[in-house]
């Protein structure tokens, strides 16, 4: 009976028009509500959040409720965990019927993506953000987790602001596991972590800082890459399980962990080095210059990527594991260019994700 009231609801949402926000809205509203008089205890809440999610996958057209679905659950909903669930499905749903922008070669602007339409749907209470960060952190929602760094961004006033929502992405780069079907979703964390490092670089952060969490994202993704995990005793002995991702995101992230410990020299006195100008030295295509020579960790960061070409596995990626190969052996290349790789990869690997369009968008 649950399933047939909210297939009726929401088949009768799907029908009305643009101009009938507010009757959408207060069915909505009515359709979340019920979900504050469920009974944790006995799952009731889990089922009809399933039966939601269910719908939204089956129904055409669903992008016509997935705003106002954000807008009425952060309104309704009293179970933070519930409403990160229904808000993540939403933002889904939302860009998987997001049609491309018509003129791929037009200046990016978030409003173009997407993105500005979620945000002005999506409005947390301040007294409630935090734990409503944490839950997205645990639920693994991605989309979510985006959008409020969006929001976050440009309200950073000082530099020590900034760095402090740096250090909470590069956390949920490491916490967050998805499978394959949802891996796509960490794209855009990485996207963010890069680029603000990259910023950080331009004004002349702390170095070590730097060196220290470039370092962090480098080991976060030698072990996303890896065919089979090494955690344990089994992995250690190359008998962990297989790996959870795609060949493709295990390519994306041998390839940015490869680039990116190529750009961390190390000079005689065993200090990690930037590479930040190009030719400067260190890189594994040049002769070593002032002491400054690649780690072993680069050497096999980026013999890892080429082994890949002999692999059955990957044959059908072997044009992108050339492409990757020959940006890492350019020596004019430098950290600055990191993001240059990873929109590559990206816009080639997951052409048809819509979400992962902004990552086109450069931050100042």
């Amino acid at each position: 009976l649950f399933f047939i009231f909210y297939s009726c609801c929401f088949r009768c949402i799907i029908g009305t028009t643009g101009e009938c926000l507010d009757q959408v809205m207060k069915l909505l509203e009515e359709v979340f509500n019920l979900l504050n008089i469920c009974n944790h205890a006995n799952k009731s809440v889990d089922d009809f959040v399933s039966i939601i999610h269910s719908i939204y996958d089956d129904l055409p057209n669903i992008n016509i409720i997935s705003l106002p679905s954000i807008m009425a659950a952060t309104r309704i909903v009293a179970s933070i965990p519930t409403m990160v669930d229904i808000i993540e499905k939403s933002i889904e749903s939302y860009f998987t019927t997001l049609m491309k922008p018509n003129d791929a070669k037009a200046t990016p602007d978030i409003s173009g993506f997407g993105w500005q339409d979620v945000n002005t749907a999506l409005i947390i209470p301040e007294t409630i953000l935090d734990e409503f960060r944490s839950t997205c952190v645990s639920k693994c929602a991605c989309l979510t987790l985006h959008a409020i760094l969006l929001q976050a961004l440009p309200t950073c006033q000082s530099f020590t602001q900034e760095r402090r929502v740096l250090s909470d992405i590069i956390d949920w780069c490491i916490q967050i596991k998805l499978d394959a079907s949802s891996e796509y979703k960490l794209l855009l964390l990485w996207g963010k972590a890069f680029g603000l490092l990259l910023r950080q670089s331009r004004l002349k952060g702390s170095s070590s800082d730097l060196v220290n969490s470039f370092s962090t994202l480098a080991q976060m993704l030698i072990k996303v890459g890896e065919d089979k995990t090494s955690e344990g005793f089994l992995g250690a002995i190359g008998l962990g399980k297989k790996s959870p991702y795609s060949i493709k995101f295990r390519l994306v992230a041998r390839a940015l962990a490869a680039f990116v410990c190529v750009q961390m020299p190390m000079d005689g006195s065993h200090t990690t080095q930037l590479r930040l100008t190009p030719n400067a030295p260190g890189h594994i295509c040049l002769h070593a210059k002032g002491g400054i020579a690649p780690t072993k960790q680069a050497e096999q960061a980026r013999t890892s990527l080429e082994s890949l070409l002999s692999s059955k596995q990957y044959v059908k990626l072997k044009e992108h594991i050339q492409c990757a190969s020959l940006f890492i052996e350019d020596s004019d290349k430098t950290l600055m260019h990191v993001t240059d790789l990873f929109i590559h990869l990206v816009a080639s690997l997951y052409p048809d994700c819509r979400c992962l369009d902004v990552l086109r968008i450069p931050l100042n």
